[in-house]
């Protein structure tokens, strides 16, 4: 029905929906070409609002490992709608993931924060990029605080346990790691702390 709504809706907004279903249901092959049809559509100086397109389909992009069409489609989000957090966010976490341009990656997400700081995933993102760089003590700081915010988020709550591991705070992280497993973690998310309750994380790159 919605598929349907999508082809003959003359407005963008079922197109989207339809998208987003797709990627809800992990077909983000079928929902980068609905949101790839949504932009396609966009005229050369499209409405701020539209940023959401190209982050959706980022989204997407990072699930099938396409992480430069992705970063590509997460700067022009930026570009559209230079003041929206999540954009700045999004953006901004995707380097920080990958310990890349980790200037940039953090002056984008404190600008994020700034803009709304009492979101626990921009908060978290903060302390994850402290986190790739090694700052563990000011990281914990932003993570304990995003996982206040956030406490039934899987991810939040992994990095948690991550930066207390680092800190030597070996029970705190398993801890963290166990609620994981109670907050309905993707697959992937699950087979890393199922590795990590049972090994712990690896040394830190010096």
């Amino acid at each position: 029905l919605l598929r349907s709504l999508a082809r003959s809706d003359t407005s963008a907004d079922a197109r989207y929906a339809y998208a987003n279903f797709l990627a809800a249901e992990g077909d983000h092959a079928a929902a980068v070409r609905e949101y790839g049809l949504l932009i396609d559509a966009l005229a050369p100086e499209p409405p701020e609002d539209t940023w959401r397109y190209f982050v959706g389909r980022a989204a997407s992009l990072i699930t099938l490992e396409k992480l430069s069409a992705a970063e590509a489609d997460l700067k022009r989000a930026v570009e559209i709608s230079p003041e929206e957090p999540a954009a700045l966010n999004y953006l901004g976490y995707s380097w920080a993931e990958r310990g890349e341009n980790l200037e940039e990656a953090f002056a984008l997400i404190e600008k994020a924060v700034a803009l709304d700081p009492n979101s626990g995933a921009y908060i978290d993102s903060l302390g994850w990029a402290h986190y790739q760089l090694g700052n563990y003590e000011t990281a914990v700081e932003h993570l304990e605080r995003a996982a206040s915010l956030e406490p039934s988020d899987p991810t939040i709550t992994d990095h948690l346990g991550d930066v207390y591991w680092r800190l030597g705070r070996e029970v705190e992280a398993g801890y963290q790691w166990r609620r994981v497993l109670e907050l309905d973690p993707s697959d992937a998310l699950h087979e890393s702390i199922e590795d990590k309750l049972e090994k712990g994380l690896p040394e830190a790159d010096a």
